[in-house]
């Protein structure tokens, strides 16, 4: 059972860089066989097909970015730092996910009705995971008292927003300067005081 694990796992990894180089339709099956260094017949006794694969891949990177934004907030205890940090690592994180941020945020590929559901599941996650931030921050007397479920849902609202021109059109040195940016008018408003 390992070895079947390792094998279905390294033939994710490899569809993950073809899919990204080339996207989801321009890559085969055979071009995964061929990186992987198996008959394309092989790949078919892991996956029933190219669309599986490019699930599998996409749930992999769903993994990784829910698992790096734990290890980023784990142990911080100041809310407003958590925060920051949560929205710093995962627009770094999307950077790296490009097939994930392909499929959850482009609408070519969500007839595949999992993409859907992934990208239902990860917006309640993220909101849940943000609420339980500003819930902290309230508890702790650092935030005002405010409706934590709304503006849970506003923060992954703008997060989204945001990924295209925060992440994909702009240098990685200016990213943690324009979410810096981005915190302080969340955290102090627009307004003079």
């Amino acid at each position: 059972m390992e070895k079947k694990e390792s094998v279905r796992q390294e033939i994710i990894e490899a569809a993950r860089q073809l899919f990204s180089r080339y996207g989801f339709r321009k890559t085969t099956m055979e071009d995964i066989a061929r990186l992987t260094h198996k008959g394309k017949s092989s790949l078919y006794y892991y996956f029933k097909n190219k669309e599986e694969v490019f699930r599998a891949v996409i749930i992999h990177e769903a993994s990784i970015l829910r698992k790096a934004l734990k290890e980023a907030t784990t142990g911080i205890s100041d809310p407003a730092e958590k925060l920051e940090k949560y929205m710093r690592v995962r627009m770094n994180t999307m950077k790296e996910l490009i097939n994930y941020y392909e499929a959850v945020e482009h609408e070519h590929d969500s007839h595949y009705s999992f993409v859907d559901q992934l990208r239902d599941q990860f917006d309640q996650d993220e909101a849940q995971a943000i609420r339980r931030i500003l819930d902290e921050g309230v508890a702790q007397d650092k935030f005002q008292p405010l409706d934590t479920e709304l503006a849970a849902n506003t923060l992954v609202i703008a997060m989204k927003g945001l990924e295209y021109p925060l992440v994909w059109k702009g240098s990685a040195q200016n990213l943690n300067k324009r979410i810096q940016k981005i915190m302080k008018i969340l955290f102090y408003g627009l307004l003079k005081r």
